[in-house]
């Protein structure tokens, strides 16, 4: 197998039980965010790029399971820490290119609250924060 195919495997296992804000099954969000690049390197990193924060997994695990440097490398700067300044996660993110590409790609999809069955307040300040966020991402400075 490779990488990809191990990826779409491993999120089954790791995100299978987890639901988005929505309700929906979280597998579709990674799949919604991998299915924004055809490059499949970029779209492994998609599938996983929470796999650390919001599961058991950790770097270690994926690098044993024989994901590249690269991959592991992404995954790991798109983990944000506990206690970490939301400003401190996104430099380390941009100073990645790959995961630039995928929580650019990430924010846009969350940024979708259409998909959400009621808009409240809660998600137009977190709307408004990943606006932000896209701003300084997108940004050549």
């Amino acid at each position: 197998m490779n990488e990809l195919q191990i990826a779409k495997t491993l999120i089954l296992i790791l995100h299978g039980d987890q639901t988005d804000k929505a309700g929906k099954p979280y597998v579709q969000h990674l799949y919604a965010v991998a299915r924004q690049f055809s490059d499949p390197t970029l779209q492994t990193i998609a599938l996983l790029h929470d796999s650390i924060e919001d599961t058991d997994a950790t770097a270690e695990m994926l690098e044993a399971m024989g994901f590249s440097t690269r991959v592991v490398s992404a995954v790991v700067a798109l983990t944000k820490k506990e206690g970490e300044a939301y400003e401190d996660y996104l430099r380390r993110v941009k100073n990645n290119s790959d995961a630039r590409q995928i929580k650019i790609a990430d924010l846009r999809h969350n940024m979708d609250i259409s998909r959400l069955p009621q808009i409240t307040e809660k998600d137009l300040l977190r709307q408004e924060k990943y606006e932000q966020a896209l701003r300084y991402l997108s940004s050549q400075t």
